[in-house]
């Protein structure tokens, strides 16, 4: 059985989890907005055509696919951030588990910039503490060599 998270930790992986889906709101927004962006300019493009404006609608239909690859972009990096939110739920819903185990289900999908120097930091808190926390055990063992030794 793993040991239970303290407060800070659990804590600290609620604001990951809170910047993590703002983050993810922001992205649905932007993604949002360039759509929008791209329908607006298809239309105008449409009019142009329509109108026999040749080069408006070549330009209209380049704004367009400008629109549409910044969209794309978006979308992709908006999935990765559900991914990220889902994992980081699942971490904080699931407190008994140690968070060695769910890094793991982390590398799986990259992390956003904005949270993986957060992240590094916190496994590089991890992984001191549990070095003192060996080197602790490992002193007192030898202790306790060196007294029953004594004894003998």
């Amino acid at each position: 059985m793993s040991e239970p998270r303290t407060g800070l930790e659990q804590a600290r992986l609620r604001g990951l989890l809170l910047d993590a889906a703002k983050e993810e709101q922001r992205l649905h927004r932007r993604a949002r907005t360039e759509r929008e962006a791209q329908h607006r300019w298809e239309q105008r493009a449409a009019l142009a055509t329509e109108r026999l404006l040749p080069d408006l609608a070549a330009a209209a239909r380049e704004r367009a696919k400008g629109h549409a690859a910044r969209t794309a972009s978006l979308e992709r990096e908006l999935e990765q951030q559900r991914t990220w939110v889902e994992q980081l739920r699942d971490i904080v819903r699931f407190p008994l588990v140690r968070t060695r185990r769910l890094a793991n289900a982390v590398e799986r999908a990259p992390l956003p910039r904005a949270v993986a120097a957060d992240w590094k930091l916190n496994k590089e808190a991890g992984l001191d503490q549990d070095l003192r926390e060996l080197k602790q055990r490992l002193s007192a063992t030898r202790r306790g060599a060196e007294l029953s030794r004594e004894r003998m």
